[in-house]
């Protein structure tokens, strides 16, 4: 009866490059695959099932209780449940003495959406643990399940470090299907799993105050002979992810010095013209609000490099000033480090911003010792949340205010998101978000009550985006939105990912899909970073997982000549796919195939080749064909080449007279 439910901890160790990498044949993003017919049916033992042409797929789930035995689970399908009728809808409830599970299912267009609301029945707090498995009817030889877009190798997607691309894909001919999960926390407190053709959303921190319930929404995607992009791509313009990216962001001059220090040629030329930049830092190692990021924890140097915010702002403004003058379209970007906003302390300071400060599990505050040559402690620097109202958020407004009032418009917040990993902080335990828990899996009750930090500071960054919007200015955050609050102001702001290449870019699936660049040493596959070259072949690498680049460092050798970078914005997403981005305005691509913006005017079409140097197509990589008066590239690339395609403006007389068939 069990063997079902027994899932795995471990992912496959699978190869991020073979997994990922973008397919030889060409990509034919002009005719996708449609969806075939699909249905679903639900038991009188509460089990759902859902069918396409190739396979079909059932959900059972595995509920706890407290004081559980051993494989002691409470199951759907089973006896005990009731499955009702209520219009489109179909209804599966269970009771126990704990708690009800009231599930409603019903096809919305071209998904199938569930809904759990659980409610506790008992006079006290409840820890609820449960799974959620699919398992196919027909199970592959082969390995054909797809966690968070397929995952780095080795690190499974949990609570600690979330699935910012919460999602489970089945690929089988003419039979896949994917499962999303979609309220905020169901994302959290997910855990993917998969074993043997199977996969399972697992739930090991979630409980209730009396009388309370919660609702967990997940949604199935058939997608028939489609693939992952064809879901992926669906998803995104469910969750409305498709926004303008207006320019490149070149995050820091390193390993050149500040740009206040710039020649007017090199801002104007190497850093507008040929890298297409809008967005520049103002400063190498100094952020905004705090010292030297890399020279506070932990540092020899604690403290020696921090004068004041007022001194940070001067060299800010400083900056601003001469790229103003000399390239009025680049805005310097004032960086704050989100977490670590607040100036360090001395071992005997009194604690700042007491009520924001991060508590960890033994009631201690979370925070980065700094000691000395002799290894001696002597400072320290606490790990902080913004949540509106607290101390800290308003550290953050007054920090936000002072540069906009001094007339910097662009502010970045790095980790911003706060479901990155512990590290950097994912809860804290001196309050309770009345949903987040550790679970003791031996009696299956609340061992610690905790909140989740993405969810109490979803406010802070509706507000602070809110502020800076209103303000005329521009938000940059590192880090993909798992919260809804979160997600909602991705229209007005600039969300990318600093993950390297063995660590895949997929998490801005879910978000904008950029992803910052590399620098000598960290993220790179060599340790090199000498030339434009470099640079070319980083855009490449993250195009391979359907994503642009933002430049992080530049290299030694400063372009003198229009790089990738300088036509890859702006750009309003339509698609993504494995090395491709498909846009409103242009198409980033490093795969032959079928091209087309739906238009009868051909686009302008830049090459770059190996060394990333620009140039114009040849007869031979580029064909042009014209069907019901939409014109159709047929783009041929060799190895280590890569094309940007620029709608043009269409011919309205020619549009017309097709459309009215003369």
């Amino acid at each position: 009866m069990l063997n079902f439910l027994k899932i795995t901890g471990a992912i496959a160790a699978l190869s991020a490059i073979s997994a990922f990498a973008a397919p030889k044949e060409p990509l034919d993003t002009v005719n996708r695959q449609p969806v075939p017919k699909w249905s679903w049916n639900v038991k009188n033992n509460g089990e759902l099932t859902i069918t396409l042409p190739g396979n079909s797929y059932a959900l059972r789930t595995r509920i706890s209780y407290p004081h559980m035995p051993k494989e002691g689970w409470y199951l759907i399908p089973g006896n005990a449940v009731k499955v009702t009728k209520d219009g489109a809808k179909t209804v599966v409830d269970f009771k126990c003495k704990y708690y009800t599970l009231h599930r409603t299912i019903h096809a919305a267009g071209h998904k199938l959406v569930v809904r759990d609301t659980y409610k506790n029945i008992t006079s006290g707090d409840l820890a609820i643990a449960f799974d959620n498995i699919l398992t196919p009817a027909r199970i592959p030889k082969k390995d054909n399940v797809r966690i968070a877009g397929c995952y780095r190798p080795g690190s499974a997607p949990v609570p600690d470090s979330p699935a910012q691309n919460s999602s489970i894909l089945f690929e089988n001919p003419n039979g896949t299907l994917a499962m999303v999960l979609e309220d905020d926390f169901y994302r959290l407190q997910a855990a993917l799993k998969k074993s043997t053709g199977r996969g399972a959303v697992q739930n090991r921190s979630f409980a209730l105050p009396p009388n309370d319930s919660y609702t967990f929404e997940f949604s199935f995607y058939p997608i028939g002979n489609g693939d992952y992009w064809d879901f992926i791509n669906q998803l995104r313009r469910d969750w409305k992810l498709n926004t303008k990216i207006d320019g490149n962001l070149i995050f820091c001059t390193c390993p050149h010095p500040q740009v206040a220090s710039y020649t007017p040629e090199i801002l104007q030329n190497a850093v507008v013209k040929y890298l297409g930049g809008k967005y520049i830092g103002g400063t190498n190692n100094t952020w905004y609000g705090q010292p030297s990021f890399w020279i506070t924890p932990g540092s020899r140097n604690f403290m020696k490099d921090y004068v004041s915010r007022d001194h940070q702002l001067k060299k800010l403004l400083n900056a601003s000033k001469k790229v103003r003058k000399w390239s009025p379209d680049l805005s310097v970007v004032a960086r704050i480090q989100t977490v670590f906003g607040a100036p360090p302390q001395g071992l005997k300071d009194p604690v700042p911003y007491a009520d924001s400060v991060i508590i960890e599990a033994n009631g201690k505050p979370k925070q980065r010792i700094s000691r000395s040559r002799d290894k001696k402690p002597v400072g320290y620097i606490n790990l902080h949340y913004p949540m509106v109202g607290n101390s800290y958020y308003k550290l953050l407004v007054d920090l936000v205010n002072k540069a906009m009032d001094s007339g910097i418009k662009t502010i970045y917040f790095d980790t911003f998101c706060y479901s990155f990993w512990s590290l950097y902080g994912r809860w804290t335990y001196d309050r309770w978000d009345n949903r987040t828990v550790d679970i003791d899996q031996k009696t299956w009750t609340i061992a610690k009550k905790k909140a989740d930090l993405a969810v109490l500071s979803s406010d802070a960054a509706v507000e602070l985006n809110k502020l800076i919007t209103k303000r005329g200015g521009k938000m940059f955050f590192n880090g993909t939105p798992t919260t809804r609050k979160q997600m909602s102001i991705l229209p007005t702001s600039y969300s990318f990912a600093e993950s390297s290449y063995n660590q895949l870019p997929i998490t801005q699936h879910a978000s904008h899909p950029v992803n910052l660049g590399y620098y000598p040493g960290y993220q790179t596959r060599k340790n090199a970073w000498k030339t434009p070259k470099d640079m070319y072949e980083n855009a490449m690498d993250n195009l391979e997982y359907g994503c642009l680049t933002y430049v992080y460092w530049l290299t030694s050798k400063l372009p003198t000549a229009p790089t990738i970078y300088a036509r890859m914005f702006p750009i309003t997403i339509k698609n993504i796919y494995a090395g491709c981005v498909e846009g409103e305005e242009r198409i980033v691509t490093k795969r032959s195939g079928k091209y087309s913006f739906g238009t009868n005017t051909e686009p302008k079409i830049y090459i770059y080749n190996k060394e990333g140097v620009e140039s114009s197509p040849t007869a031979d990589q580029v064909k042009f064909e014209t069907v019901d008066g939409k014109v159709i590239v047929h783009l041929t690339l060799p190895e280590g080449f890569a094309a940007i395609l620029e709608k043009q403006t269409e011919n309205v007389r020619d549009a017309l007279a097709n459309e009215l068939n003369f």
